[in-house]
């Protein structure tokens, strides 16, 4: 069977990584809004910018719609700039306010990182946030005692889209089992020693 001749097609090379970037992200946005039909919207764009029929005027501006559909959720979640506290037990909450400035229901992605916390729900949390402030209380237990860091990372469900990032300073003044223990058995030894010292 002879083969049929093929034409050839666009020159995409200048588009291709405005493309491949936008790509990736559609997912997170259709996540976060929980919205098929914005990921079918977005993909369909993109098809259009990739067609042998589309005018090459036109492809640019396809992926031009594309890129703002996606920078209308930058900034849609935020979370403290700033935040410190001081953990007086081993096992506790730590308050983690999540604003959400949209006026619609986003699911979000919290991830939870600390090398001297433990999170018995978990270090990966999907809360639903409706607009406005929302309040989550992460129960965490402490390894040790001092001051450390909690790492917060807000993204879309699938992690494609990360909206913020912030990092709290952790002061822990609870005394563990071992500590304890080491504690109070020093403490009997000098109560002994100045005893017999005194006598």
């Amino acid at each position: 069977v002879d083969l049929a001749s093929a034409e050839r097609g666009p020159d995409l090379r200048s588009l291709a990584p405005r493309i491949e970037s936008v790509r990736g992200r559609i997912g997170g946005v259709a996540g976060l809004l929980d919205d098929p039909s914005v990921q079918t919207s977005l993909d369909h764009a993109l098809f259009m910018s990739t067609g042998v029929a589309t005018p090459d005027a036109d492809r640019a501006a396809y992926v031009d719609w594309v890129e703002a559909q996606l920078q209308t959720v930058t900034g849609a979640v935020s979370l403290p700039d700033e935040f410190r506290i001081t953990l007086t037990t081993r096992s506790c909450t730590i308050p983690v306010n999540l604003t959400n400035n949209t006026e619609r229901d986003l699911q979000v992605r919290v991830e939870l990182d600390s090398d001297q916390l433990e999170f018995p729900d978990g270090d990966v949390l999907t809360p639903t946030l409706p607009p406005g402030t929302t309040h989550l209380d992460v129960r965490v237990r402490a390894r040790t005692s001092g001051a450390f860091t909690l790492d917060v990372t807000v993204s879309s469900p699938d992690g494609s889209l990360v909206l913020d990032r912030s990092t709290f300073d952790i002061r822990s003044t609870a005394i563990s089992g071992v500590g304890l223990l080491l504690s109070v058995g020093a403490g009997l030894f000098l109560a002994v020693w100045w005893g017999r010292h005194w006598i």
